[in-house]
């Protein structure tokens, strides 16, 4: 049922209030949109069970079913769950925003609306809907392709220049506008939007890259070259680099370094691989608004220990050495919130990487509760 491909596109009106939705349909009409109304939940509803529409613009307090509960409902119908939610409020209605964020909201706009303000704030979830439906479907056709590489070597080697060019083009472009668009709605709820994308995109860009590195990797080996970087610097450039992620997730980042720890000798790129790997696992584990640390300090004379460590989701003892393999999801336990998986090459590329260091990486857990990612390797590295 979903419709995400250009042409006339259809948007549902939700108001009590006949007049307001008459005018709301002549505005969509004028600028080529297609739009029906339904005056109260119920009949939303009942649309939504035997048609599906490109956006919802939903008035929040009605009689009977309020908008909370309609925007609610209709986000589990069957393929609705990702088409936009545009809530029209009072100035009386602004103290439940939360509530209408939880209930599956996507943008508000007060009344009396403005013609040119509508018509933006409707363009601008419209295109960040194709932008995201992009993004689902190029993952889909890379996990099926995955499945397929697995199996027969050849095949990969084959798929590699396919991955590279026909996805890794597109995949920028995205990159490039929404990286844009966070820089001009920065502060408001369109900024969070697209910095939502731009998150997407990253991982996916990650994903594509990160096969074709780790296969090259796997057929001429990897040869770290080694360079001295002071540690404190390498560690707070990591967390700004993923400075987007973490606006997007509501978290706080910091850095820790040992007083006295001497420069760290690596391939920079490598390990800022390998850290930006392991942060992004803690930032998507992390809970909303929790903090992640960065520390590195001397764990004997001749070596260094780095850390990241999140208040999320732990893994069993058992499984911790699982999670460093190719393509793994741990199984949720049933007082589990949410498994934590490796998602691609990401944690295989690491171990692979600091074993070239001549270190090690494992996983324990962070006390008082949550994940803490260990590499341990020497200050003067002989590569692997």
């Amino acid at each position: 049922m979903n419709r995400t491909s250009e042409g006339p596109q259809t948007l549902l009106i939700v108001d009590d209030d006949p007049l307001i939705c008459a005018g709301l349909q002549r505005q969509l009409h004028r600028i080529g949109y297609t739009s029906v109304s339904a005056q109260s939940g119920m009949e939303a509803l009942a649309y939504a069970e035997r048609s599906v529409a490109d956006l919802v613009i939903l008035d929040l307090m009605m009689p009977g079913m309020n908008g909370f509960e309609t925007c609610r409902r209709l986000k589990t119908q069957k393929g609705w769950d990702d088409v936009p939610v545009l809530i029209l409020t009072g100035d009386q209605d602004i103290a439940h925003y939360p509530e209408a964020l939880e209930a599956g909201a996507d943008d508000f706009l007060k009344k009396p609306v403005a013609s040119d303000e509508l018509m933006l704030r409707i363009h601008s979830l419209l295109r960040i809907r194709r932008f995201l439906a992009d993004l689902k479907a190029s993952v889909e056709t890379i996990e099926a392709q995955r499945e397929v590489i697995l199996r027969d070597k050849t095949l990969r080697e084959k798929l590699q220049a396919f991955l590279l060019h026909d996805l890794k083009n597109p995949i920028a472009s995205i990159l490039l506008q929404a990286e844009m668009k966070v820089d001009q709605y920065a502060g408001n709820d369109e900024g969070e939007a697209w910095g939502r994308t731009f998150h997407h995109a990253e991982r996916l860009m990650k994903l594509v890259t990160g096969w074709m590195d780790f296969q090259r990797y796997e057929t001429v080996g990897l040869q770290p070259r080694l360079v001295q970087v002071n540690t404190q610097a390498f560690l707070e450039s990591l967390l700004q680099r993923h400075a987007i992620w973490f606006q997007v997730r509501h978290l706080k980042g910091s850095v820790k370094v040992q007083e006295g720890l001497s420069d760290l000798c690596l391939d920079a790129t490598i390990m800022e691989r390998v850290l930006g790997n392991l942060l992004e696992n803690c930032i998507r584990y992390s809970p909303e608004g929790g903090e992640i640390l960065v520390e590195a300090r001397c764990s004997d004379a001749d070596e260094v220990r780095l850390e990241i460590s999140d208040r999320g989701p732990g893994v069993p003892a058992h499984l911790r050495n699982t999670i460093f393999d190719m393509y793994v999801q741990l199984e949720a336990q049933s007082n589990q919130v949410m498994a934590r998986e490796s998602r691609g090459l990401g944690l295989a590329f690491c171990r692979m990487a600091v074993e070239a260091h001549g270190g090690r990486i494992w996983v324990e857990d962070q006390p008082g509760g949550g994940t803490r990612f260990v590499i341990q390797m020497p200050l003067s590295p002989a590569p692997n």
